[in-house]
């Protein structure tokens, strides 16, 4: 009995001191766990006292107290002192959109910064980690759940400039908010939001915007360069690569309205038996035309030319095995798109081993759990640091630009500006 209370509450106190330090990883995004932390801590403090109490003192509950003291006193300075957040709500198009803003515990009032989702269905704690992240440095965050996803109302699936109106709609929040300082709210657009930051920051202007796993191409380009990279990398030749892109090209001729060629149908449907077909991701047949409105209404948008409109300093990062896109050729293209007014910053860089996401796994695959490269975060948070006119911290002072040295930047400068 006394052996399984000492491991049961030694197993809690490592528990609790696992959860606090996920708080600060990528896991974050998937469940909050500074409330688990806690409780975890507290209960492993308490069962293992009382253990002490009632049976002695050992060696190894003494290190279990303290392990679960270590774990209870960061869990709290976790809950009370790291960040805040607070529900904010605003509206748009015909949408009430549900959102929560992470706060720094510092005075106000801070800069801030809007997170734009990438495709399909999207909750706004998928941001979470980046959004404590910058929290804890002094930039406030917000996610929301993209129109109707999770708690936010209104149709999904509405062309970019409708996304775009809702990011406008997001920064007039902020700037709104006592505080918030509303001259330094930025975006930050993965993936999708890479073409509809741009979009927002044109209408509205922007203090500073980062665009991660984004790409320089339309999206119809960009599921034709997708499919084509997905195909090479599985072992298939010129031959078949051909003849995937001419099955996309043709298919999108028939999405766009121009009608379908004879015999595309059953040429999808046999390509389906294909060994190519799972990394071709062609369907294995022809939907109705009015299933490819909203896909329409997007396909062939390009986002160079608002590119070209934004005035304020641009963050570009990738991870460098990121199927979606030439994740170099892109930012370069778009840092020439940019700068080409001869007015905004631009920085650009990629990590060799992170995917679309800008993640990597450890354990190979997608097998859980996965990190941030190193040095990613503290690019994050020290490149907005230097354009809100927030001091530098300590974690600026050390070695994080490495992670941009040997071709994974672009550099008249040291921190890997334009």
């Amino acid at each position: 009995m006394r052996r399984a209370l000492t491991v049961a509450g030694f197993t809690l106190a490592l528990l609790a001191l696992l959860a606090a330090w996920a708080d600060s990883t990528p896991v974050a995004s998937l469940l909050e766990t500074r409330p688990l932390a806690a409780g975890a801590a507290m209960a492993a403090v308490g069962l293992l006292a009382w253990r002490a109490g009632r049976c002695g003192s050992t060696p190894a509950v003494v290190v279990g107290l303290g392990v679960g003291f270590v774990a209870l006193v960061w869990s709290l300075q976790l809950l009370l002192f790291a960040y805040r957040t607070e529900g904010l709500i605003f509206e748009d198009g015909g949408a009430r959109l549900v959102g929560t803003l992470y706060l720094p515990r510092s005075v106000g009032p801070h800069p801030a910064v809007v997170f734009l989702h990438g495709s399909g269905p999207a909750r706004g704690r998928a941001f979470a980690s980046q959004a404590k992240l910058f929290a804890r440095h002094g930039i406030a965050a917000l996610v929301y759940d993209k129109r109707g996803s999770g708690a936010s109302t209104g149709h999904l699936w509405v062309p970019y400039e409708r996304y775009a109106g809702d990011a406008v709609a997001a920064r007039r929040a902020l700037a709104g908010h006592p505080a918030i300082d509303g001259r330094r709210v930025g975006y930050f657009g993965h993936s999708e939001g890479g073409w509809v930051a741009p979009l927002a920051a044109s209408e509205s202007g922007c203090g500073f915007l980062i665009a991660s796993g984004t790409t320089h191409r339309t999206p119809a380009d960009q599921v034709v360069g997708e499919s084509l990279t997905q195909v090479a990398a599985a072992g298939f030749g010129p031959s078949v690569l051909a003849r995937v892109e001419a099955l996309q090209r043709d298919l999108m001729t028939y999405q766009r309205g121009g009608g379908a060629r004879d015999g595309l149908a059953a040429d999808l449907e046999a390509a389906s038996a294909e060994a190519w077909a799972p990394p071709a991701e062609l369907p294995d047949r022809l939907w109705p035309l009015e299933e490819y409105a909203w896909w329409r209404s997007v396909m062939d948008f390009d986002p160079l030319p608002f590119w070209r409109r934004v005035e304020c300093p641009v963050l570009l990062v990738s991870g460098g095995r990121d199927t979606r896109s030439n994740v170099r050729e892109s930012q370069a293209l778009i840092r020439a798109a940019i700068t080409a007014t001869g007015r905004p910053e631009v920085t650009t860089a990629v990590f060799p081993a992170a995917d679309h996401m800008v993640l990597e796994w450890p354990l190979g695959g997608r097998i859980a759990p996965p990190r941030w490269p190193d040095g990613y975060p503290e690019l994050l948070v020290c490149w907005t640091l230097g354009r809100t006119g927030l001091p530098a911290g300590p974690e600026c002072e050390g070695g994080w630009q490495d992670a941009l040295h040997e071709g994974t930047r672009g550099g008249r400068g040291a921190d890997g500006r334009e």
